[in-house]
């Protein structure tokens, strides 16, 4: 089982060391992000520092914030890397914020747990699902016969 572990910034919010990239370079830059339970999306970050990376534009996309109000957001197709796992996916382009800030749908593709507490945050693989278990079945020759129907005299 592998932990990133993590840390809290300035202000304590949790957060983690990854990696962006474009999907037509090697060159990847490393970034604090935030970990921000409340955004359903995998990635989001500022314009310009998307740029840089050579990330690819991949349409636009409509967010609803946390006070219910929608905003327009550009997408972005890019490489985020956590650890030593790599995955591809669209990145949400803010141009009002500084912040990077991950969310929900990155730890479901990165199949990670949260764990934080008081002093710690760490991203924890998630533990395999349970093997399905099989139906009970009985002998067949347990099984009742049929009873026949009756005859016509």
């Amino acid at each position: 089982m592998s932990a990133v572990i993590g840390f809290f910034d300035k202000i304590g919010n949790p957060s983690v060391k990854i990696s962006v990239r474009g999907v037509f370079t090697d060159g990847k830059k490393e970034f604090e992000a935030i970990i921000d339970t409340g955004f359903t999306g995998f990635l989001q970050m500022p314009l310009v520092k998307a740029f840089p990376l050579g990330l690819v534009l991949a349409g636009t996309t409509s967010v609803t914030l946390a006070d219910g109000s929608s905003s327009p957001r550009l997408m972005a197709i890019g490489i985020v890397t956590i650890g030593t796992i790599e995955e591809s996916a669209l990145i949400i382009l803010d141009v009002g914020s500084d912040a990077i800030l991950i969310g929900m749908s990155l730890l479901r593709k990165f199949k990670k747990k949260l764990v934080v507490s008081s002093t710690d945050v760490l991203l924890e693989d998630e533990p395999p699902p349970p093997a399905p278990q099989q139906a009970a079945t009985q002998p067949v020759a347990d099984i009742p016969a049929a009873p026949e129907p009756p005859q016509a005299n």
